[in-house]
């Protein structure tokens, strides 16, 4: 149970005027955020069919929503992957990690995958190790990077005790996102604030120097990893990180690029904290850091494609992607060792039981697709069979240009494939652009 307020947790490092207005601010209505999957629909597109909603200020493909105003969460376009809901703050971390072409990423504890898909999206041609040690919490990552349509992340389970000797060096940018006390959470979680006292910040600042350890070993010379938390402690934060720092001497902090709305901790101030009495956050602590030296090479076999399969693969562009079998066929743009982690997804599912599957119709590429027009579009999505011409076979059908799912033509008839589990009685409009 909190045994304090919010100013009372911040008065360290905070001028009393502003940690007191932190008190009035967790009583208010949390801010909402997304981003947007621009490969589907870029902002103005969205803005103009969500008037009320705003450009995030430092986000370039996020914007700011009241709950009040839309339930962007029930919306068709969030089933077609067309955005990621997160908040304000927690999307600014991805966008502070440096771009990476052609390497690995690893997000350390990246359920329910917000930040893994925002760099993925930013970085298509990195390749993304994302690993969550609860495997239910993976379960959902993996569902949502599904929905999101993306070819450049495997999915897995697992505990970095095990498994981080097996990636010594390995990862050129690294996200941890740590498990933390969630004082930044109050105003949108009750029972985090709850839940929080001061044994919870220290029982997990000893897990945050467990997880920057493994971080360390795992981390490329030459790499970078992002630290951030949604707490306000200094033990879970400037502390961790200063700590960390003494410990490793190749290891330096790069100060951000900075901000009117960002406060600086006075013992660490090339890191922010993000204060919603100073913008439309939540709150967030980040830290960049960087690890000197020369990066190491990476040489890895790629699996080729399946003859059987090959021509599907080309129309997809995919017919360079590694390919691993796991009583699915599995496809990812860049070979990943797996060892000592319990895999949910390598990439892009591409083929179930022989049948094209649905993450290979929703994935980002150059297939050819049946563009339907409302009415067919509003049957498919509530898994009926809709009258469709063409070619006996399996074939991606799509909305507005948003990649739908596959249906199986048979005579003019196309039989439903779209998941069960995707499945809703929409209203018309669906939604109509331009």
């Amino acid at each position: 149970m909190l045994k304090m307020n919010l100013s009372d947790l911040v008065s360290p490092y905070l001028e009393s005027s502003e940690a007191k207005s932190l008190d009035e601010a967790v009583k208010l209505e949390p801010k909402r955020g997304l981003f947007l999957n621009q490969s589907r629909l870029g902002r103005d597109a969205f803005l103009s069919l969500f008037p009320k909603a705003k450009p995030h200020p430092l986000v370039k493909n996020g914007v700011i929503y009241q709950k009040e105003d839309y339930e962007l969460g029930k919306h068709l376009l969030f089933d077609l992957g067309a955005y990621y809901i997160q908040d304000p703050s927690a999307m600014m971390v991805a966008s502070f990690l440096p771009p990476l072409e052609n390497g690995y990423v690893l997000d350390m504890a990246a359920a329910p995958g917000g930040k893994t898909i925002g760099y993925a999206f930013a970085n298509p041609t990195a390749t993304i190790l994302a690993n969550d040690i609860s495997y239910i919490r993976a379960s959902e990552l993996s569902s949502n990077v599904e929905r999101m349509g993306l070819g450049n992340i495997a999915v897995t389970s697992g505990d970095w005790k095990i498994a981080y000797s097996k990636y010594r060096h390995f990862f050129d940018r690294i996200i941890l996102d740590a498990p933390c006390s969630g004082s930044a959470m109050f105003r949108k979680n009750e029972a985090a604030k709850e839940d929080w006292s001061q044994g919870k910040v220290e029982k997990n600042a000893a897990i945050q120097a467990e997880l920057l350890g493994y971080a360390y070993e795992m981390l490329s010379p030459g790499g970078y990893l992002i630290y951030s938390t949604c707490s306000f402690s200094k033990e879970e934060n400037q502390d961790q990180i200063l700590s960390f720092l003494r410990q490793h001497e190749d290891m330096e902090i790069v100060p951000l690029k900075d901000d009117p709305s960002f406060f600086h901790p006075s013992s660490l101030k090339e890191a922010i904290l993000l204060l919603p009495t100073r913008g439309d956050y939540e709150g967030q602590f980040i830290a960049l850091l960087h690890k000197k030296g020369e990066p190491t090479d990476k040489k890895l076999k790629v699996n080729t494609c399946p003859s059987s399969f090959l021509r599907l693969a080309k129309e997809y562009g995919i017919e360079d992607f590694s390919y691993l079998d796991k009583g699915r066929l599995y496809c990812l743009n860049r070979p990943l060792p797996i060892s000592s982690l319990s895999l949910l997804r390598y990439g892009i599912c591409v083929e179930e039981e022989g049948k094209p599957s649905f993450a290979l119709a929703r994935y980002l590429g150059k297939a050819k697709t049946i563009e339907l027009n409302e009415k067919e579009a509003l049957a498919y999505l509530h898994g009926d069979l809709i009258p469709l011409q063409g070619e006996n076979g399996f074939h991606p059908v799509s909305y507005q240009l948003f990649p739908l799912g596959q249906v199986k033509i048979v005579n003019g008839q196309g039989k439903n494939h779209y998941p069960k589990g995707y499945r809703h009685q929409y209203q018309l409009p669906l939604f109509r652009l331009g």
